[in-house]
């Protein structure tokens, strides 16, 4: 038995105890001797006792979920949208900075990546880590500073676990507002603030005026304000109800950052002194909070919302502390990006724990080669790796489901989290720092009309543009123009890539038309995928090799589907006689 369930068990207990002995010390106090009445100060010391318990058994229950979750991660729903809230108000703040647009986010099926790497607890976390993979950094400084901390909380359970503990209490909200709240302008009617302390006067005289006139010809009186107030407080919370939600939050990060503040770390003090400082900053909005509710669940404290409405305790607590929290808003702001980083460094040290493979990359400003060994894809559980140097660009060629599109995507996401969070799914990685861009998964756009040539063309055009001589650009794209005809999309395809790799672009590519390899020249290696025929049908080592595929598996996927044997027949001679 864990020690939670113990420690359940004698809470539970310990109340059983102290309500036998309340029983019997009034039964005997009755008939025998008022001295047994003494045998409640025993049962209140059982009670203490089953208190003590309890929050010991509350406190176990959390560091077996927060261990469970660092070993394991979880599988819970996440909204993206809201995840994705704080990226989409910090990007393009810093122009020296790059990230992943959406295309290449896409491509990389990055929200299914992203639910592997986070363990976070915590709103500020998700939000944070999701910001973390989708911003490659370019200074070496600040990357070795990020994987100290990474490195620091793998080897330092204790600590780690302390800090897990306040993020598990400060939680996740079930619909983040907080981020809103923070980055954008706070409207809310100055008018309101006088309006409600008047209304709150009356409903207090009110109840007061019971004792003078007696409560048959008060009541109708306090139904009327009653009906006023809560009136008020529905129009207020229609118009600001996410803000006031926002407040409980932003007070329980505030704490948050006093706690994790004091700690003694060296390690640490980057954040630390930063969370003191501004803690103690804000420390006022934490003084004024106690009027809004944090963590109610809407409807279940039937009493507490009776009293709101009647005294309009929340809307009076937002008004109490808005100016405050407009005055420090760039503080808080601080606040809950330092709070965010933390927990998710944390969410990444937990990631690389539960790997049975990864090394650290070694990046060299200025160069513009790739070299890998044994790389991953970190989607697939038991992934085949493989080894490719690029000291220029790639092309790729192959069966189909040979796995080219994989190995794209494995190369794509070990060069983000290379300069992200300093982790690759490999025996070794070296490379430059490149801008990672990508053309993978475009498609028909019905609703705007785009047929698919054209939003190939689309994606592809946005890869030139980003193109420049001050940022080498990795170019990951799998076919070029499959949406027209074999002449034009083979002729074309070879002055793109000619031009990409002339503009400081590191390509790889893959395609099902071998001309384009002879086409572009000494400026691309030739890699490619295959297969074997076995007893089973097609049979793949997901290996690259050296070289252009001599094989083509399009009409043995027909074959071993069973489609009629005269469509096989007849599809193969027209492929000789066309030779």
């Amino acid at each position: 038995m864990d020690k939670g369930k113990k420690f359940k068990n004698l809470f539970l207990g310990s109340i059983v105890i102290a309500i036998l002995i309340t029983y019997v010390s009034v039964v005997l106090a009755q008939n025998v001797n008022k001295t047994f009445y003494f045998g409640s100060i025993i049962a209140l010391v059982f009670v203490i006792l089953g208190l003590v318990a309890r929050n010991k058994s509350i406190f176990y229950k959390n560091l077996q979920y927060i261990r469970d979750n660092y070993e394991n991660g979880n599988k819970r729903a996440r909204k993206f949208e809201d995840i994705s809230l704080l990226f989409d108000v910090l990007k393009y703040k810093d122009p020296y900075e790059i990230y992943v647009d959406d295309q290449t986010y896409l491509d990389l099926n990055m929200d299914k990546v992203f639910e592997k790497v986070d363990r976070t607890l915590s709103s500020p976390g998700e939000q944070y880590l999701y910001y973390i993979l989708r911003n490659p950094i370019l200074k070496e400084q600040k990357l070795i500073n990020r994987n100290k901390i990474i490195t620091y909380f793998q080897n330092n359970k204790k600590i780690r676990e302390k800090i897990q503990m306040s993020f598990l209490k400060l939680g996740r909200q079930h619909i983040n507002t907080i981020t809103y709240f923070l980055w954008n302008k706070i409207y809310y009617k100055t008018f309101m603030k006088p309006l409600l302390y008047l209304l709150t006067i009356l409903a207090y005289g009110s109840l007061i005026s019971i004792i003078f006139l007696g409560f048959g010809k008060v009541f109708p009186f306090i139904l009327i304000i009653f009906a006023i107030n809560g009136y008020v407080s529905a129009k207020i919370k229609k118009d600001i109800g996410g803000e006031i939600a926002s407040m409980g939050y932003l007070a329980k990060l505030i704490r948050l950052a006093v706690s994790i503040g004091a700690i003694d770390n060296k390690e640490l003090k980057k954040y630390t002194l930063v969370l003191k400082e501004k803690a103690n900053i804000c420390k006022i909005i934490t003084k004024k909070d106690a009027s809004i509710k944090v963590g109610r669940i809407e409807g279940v404290d039937m009493f507490y919302e009776y009293y709101n409405l009647f005294f309009l305790n929340e809307a009076r607590g937002f008004y109490k502390i808005i100016d405050e929290v407009k005055a420090h808003s760039e503080d808080i702001r601080i606040i809950y990006l330092t709070l965010g980083e933390i927990d998710a460094l944390i969410s990444i040290s937990s990631y690389r724990d539960g790997l049975l493979e990864y090394s650290q990359p070694k990046l060299t400003k200025g160069l513009k080669t790739i070299k890998m060994k044994n790389i991953k894809h970190p989607l697939i559980d038991v992934a085949v790796g493989n080894s490719l140097a690029l000291n220029k660009g790639v092309i790729i060629t192959g069966s189909n489901m040979s796995g080219k599109s994989t190995f794209l995507r494995a190369l794509g996401l070990n060069a983000l989290f290379a300069q992200t969070i300093f982790t690759c799914l490999a025996t070794s990685y070296e490379s430059g720092y490149f801008n990672i861009i990508s053309s993978m998964s475009v498609c028909d756009n019905i609703t705007s009309g785009k047929s698919y040539y054209l939003s190939e063309a689309e994606a592809l055009f946005r890869i030139i543009n980003v193109c420049n001589e001050e940022l080498t650009s990795l170019c990951l794209i799998d076919e070029i123009f499959t949406g027209t005809n074999p002449i034009e999309r083979v002729n074309a395809s070879a002055e793109i890539l000619s031009y990409l790799s002339n503009h400081n672009s590191l390509v790889a590519v893959a395609t099902h038309d071998l001309e384009i390899a002879t086409m572009v020249g000494d400026l691309y290696e030739c890699h490619y995928f295959t297969e074997n025929v076995g007893e089973h049908g097609l049979e793949f080592d997901y290996q690259i090799k050296s070289g252009i595929s001599s094989t083509r598996n399009a009409i043995k996927v027909l074959e071993f589907m069973g489609y009629p044997k005269e469509i096989i027949y007849k599809t193969n001679q027209r492929i000789i006689n066309s030779l």
